[in-house]
């Protein structure tokens, strides 16, 4: 466990807005995310704080299986709660016990819930759907977690949507880029898309949750009634060749992702898109400000929160960036949020 960083480097701020329920997420591989998840286990142990941990993918192995490259260990102590596939329970060097089986399978084994007896590391696997994973964290709730962490393995944001997650970790590094301004300008697109303004009028929050419940995309805008259309994405179902299209629809809800593609045809039809939350939005920054500049507008149902930034200034493909640099210039675009470097907390 760490032992030489400052206390409360990470804790305080979840505790302070009140997040029960916390996703851990990296802008990229080796971006940090692991030390940020293992910061906050050791600091809310430190407070007295049951806590349960899951992972969307996998974390915790030993080696980069792609690049072979040494990972840090998901360490978690005694007491913890943990969900991972019986095939890896033994993985570790964490002595566990067995609590409960789910009934729900995955390539490793069956998913499984565990209590910590001795602390170790151990490897989180088996949960690859945000229905596992909330039925997870309802498990854990019942147990008597206080603090759930949600892991988000690489290119696995979903974790930190609002059913899951009441505020994000985000942790930015030099794999994100190959100087400080370059992992400044995906921070700031990364927390764009995160925090996109959530929908306030009552048409739109109406045709977003349409979406959603009918797995559709839904069109429709002010004083004009909803309308579903029969697919769920404008690259297989074009709104215009649907039987219930309507020309004065000005607004469209999407049931899934929303990327560069989609947005593409979406910026010929309507000048406002909703999604579910920021987690859904895989547009590029071009993508965006184009849309954004011919005077549309990309909305969410639900907003997110995101509660504290880290930085990792190490690359695995060999270079560091400056790590004081590094750490100002994030702070200087993330409109005063906490930002921290897990390993040198005074900075």
């Amino acid at each position: 466990m760490r032992t030489d960083a400052k206390r409360g480097l990470l804790y305080p701020h979840l505790a302070a807005a009140g997040v029960a329920r916390a996703a851990i997420l990296g802008l990229a591989k080796h971006a940090g995310k692991t030390t940020a998840l293992n910061t906050l286990v050791e600091e809310a142990n430190e407070a007295g704080v049951s806590i349960s941990v899951q992972s969307i993918g996998v974390d915790g192995e030993q080696r980069d299986v792609l690049i072979g490259v040494k990972k840090p260990a998901v360490i978690v102590p005694a007491g913890t709660w943990l969900a991972t596939a019986a095939d890896v329970l033994l993985q570790g060097t964490a002595r566990l016990e067995l609590v409960e089986t789910t009934g729900v399978n995955s390539p490793l084994g069956e998913l499984c819930i565990a209590r910590v007896l001795e602390t170790g590391s151990v490897l989180l696997a088996g949960v690859r759907q945000v229905s596992h994973a909330r039925m997870i964290g309802e498990r854990f709730a019942r147990l008597g977690a206080r603090l759930q962490l949600i892991d988000g393995a690489f290119d696995r944001m979903a974790s930190g949507t609002a059913e899951l997650a009441d505020g994000i970790v985000l942790a930015a590094g030099a794999s994100v880029g190959r100087s400080v301004q370059d992992v400044s300008r995906e921070t700031r697109h990364a927390l764009s898309k995160l925090q996109v303004q959530a929908a306030d009028e009552p048409w739109a929050k109406e045709l977003a949750a349409m979406a959603r419940s009918t797995g559709r995309m839904a069109i429709g805008g002010p004083n004009l009634p909803v309308r579903v259309l029969s697919g769920s994405s404008p690259l297989v179902h074009h709104p215009k060749t649907d039987a219930n299209w309507s020309p004065e629809a000005r607004a469209v809800a999407l049931p899934g992702a929303l990327t560069d593609r989609t947005l593409s045809v979406l910026e010929e039809i309507f000048d406002t898109v909703l999604v579910k939350d920021g987690t859904h939005i895989m547009s590029s920054p071009t993508a965006w400000t184009i849309f954004v500049r011919r005077g549309g507008r990309i909305l969410a149902e639900h907003s997110l929160r995101v509660v504290a930034l880290t930085v990792n200034p190490y690359s695995p493909e060999g270079y560091d960036l400056p790590r004081q640099k590094l750490l100002e210039e994030i702070r200087s675009v993330v409109g005063g949020l906490p930002v921290v470097d897990c390993l040198q907390p005074d900075l």
